[in-house]
């Protein structure tokens, strides 16, 4: 959330679309996401390459 700005529902909601890398399960009840991948996720948002 602190590196796109977005909030979780959102954030879940593009996940189901297929607009957001998935996130990977790292507890009983904790997910994450690399943060190689959301790095260049932005990146790629911010070159105008969705």
């Amino acid at each position: 959330m602190d590196a796109t700005g977005f909030g979780r529902a959102w954030i879940y909601a593009l996940m189901a679309k297929g607009e957001f890398p998935k996130a990977r399960k790292i507890g009983a009840r904790a997910v994450g996401w690399p943060s190689e991948e959301i790095d260049r996720w932005v990146t790629e948002r911010m070159e105008g390459r969705q």
